[in-house]
């Protein structure tokens, strides 16, 4: 199989980029805490899902200081419409009092810090960093994942973290963020998982 150059990579990175060049989040949220439970929840579902599920936790759970009012069944009912619920529901409330015993109630800006958190990965701690500190960064979901291996740029075998190394590799620093959220929203709006086995070059123009 042949796979593209870098340079071949750039030019379909760089389409992205110029269609869908300034985007944001799609996850609502007030304040830090409240982002790094709505990317947690969002795993496995989508955004859309998390938004319609995410006031109704955050009305009982604002900051990590709310806990110690809640029991993880409180949780779950607030989030069960949700996929994995019962399982982020745990982390939630491991999470929330993690933060107040080690971290003085705020949430850490280091990925090292956040990596110790219950129920936080690398894309987790990337996705927050990127948006709340503007910690360059291009998180790999699946929408990032599945393009990079549909136009041939990484092989399919290739780990998130393979693929978030090679397009770092490739794409400037300073674009970063901004690819991160352009090649999600190519991927929710141009090139979803149901064209995965078509030619994702006709989804470019």
């Amino acid at each position: 199989m042949a796979y593209l150059s870098q340079k071949e990579a750039k030019v379909v990175l760089n389409k992205i980029l110029a269609k869908y060049p300034n985007q944001k989040a799609s996850l609502d949220y007030h304040n830090p805490f409240e982002f790094l439970i709505a990317v947690m929840l969002s795993a496995q579902t989508t955004d859309k899902a998390v938004n319609k599920v995410a006031p109704d936790l955050f009305s009982i759970l604002k900051t990590p200081a709310d806990i110690k009012s809640l029991t993880v069944t409180d949780i779950k009912n607030k989030i069960k419409r949700l996929g994995l619920y019962r399982n982020k529901a745990k982390n939630i409330y491991k999470l929330s009092y993690m933060l107040l015993e080690q971290f003085n109630g705020e949430v850490p800006k280091t990925k090292k810090d956040l990596l110790k958190l219950p129920g936080i990965g690398i894309k987790t701690a990337n996705v927050f960093l990127a948006e709340i500190y503007q910690v360059p960064a291009i998180a790999v979901d699946t929408h990032v994942e599945r393009i990079a291996k549909q136009f041939k740029m990484v092989p399919k075998k290739a780990t998130p973290l393979q693929v978030e190394a090679y397009l770092e590799k490739i794409v400037p620093q300073k674009d970063w963020i901004a690819m991160h959220l352009a090649l999600i929203t190519f991927g929710r709006n141009d090139l979803p998982a149901k064209y995965k086995d078509l030619d994702p070059y006709q989804f470019l123009t």
